[in-house]
């Protein structure tokens, strides 16, 4: 069984949110908030600040408690991933997309509606759980984090040529 742990970092500023957009092994191309596999030996966060300094050229200062995880089990595949996403607690640097995994291959700030456009080309396992927090991080009020880690589950079948996802667990089956 392969279990990966991946960190995602979700960087607000001026009610615009960091995207960056991916293409995948298959060649598709989706879009998400900065992160990525966390290395054997690594801490979350510390692979998180790593990842989003490759990816975005961006240094946050620090990070908020756990906003949520999510947790997919690949069904046929021997295959698992947990996610932690966290909102960043300040920034320094001006975007720039320069990823030396040659994954990230895009990246802007953008605003809740864009965001949730973007979102429609993403796996539900990151598009719903992502389109949930953001309404309320990007809300007026500027909430940046909820008392409590969400928790979202999901089983998926199927292969890079088209996945089928079904929310098991999250505020959206509740």
């Amino acid at each position: 069984m392969q279990a990966y742990t991946v960190a995602s970092g979700i960087i607000v500023d001026e009610g615009q949110v960091v995207f960056v957009q991916n293409r995948r092994r298959n060649g598709s191309l989706d879009w998400s908030t900065p992160g990525g596999v966390v290395d054997p030996g690594e801490q979350v966060l510390e692979a998180l600040g790593r990842e989003v300094v490759e990816e975005t050229a961006l240094t946050v200062a620090g990070w908020s408690p756990l906003l949520y995880t999510v947790d997919v089990d690949f069904i046929g595949r021997d295959l698992t991933l947990h996610a932690q996403i966290f909102v960043a607690q300040g920034y320094a640097g001006s975007l720039h997309i320069d990823d030396p995994d040659e994954v990230v291959v895009d990246g802007r700030w953008v605003g809740h509606e864009e965001a949730l456009a973007l979102l429609d080309h993403s796996p539900q396992w990151v598009a719903q759980p992502l389109g949930h927090a953001l309404g309320s991080i990007l809300a007026p009020s500027g909430a940046t984090a909820s008392s409590g880690a969400t928790q979202w589950r999901y089983d998926v079948t199927g292969g890079p040529g088209g996945f089928s996802a079904t929310l098991l667990d999250g505020p959206s089956s509740r």
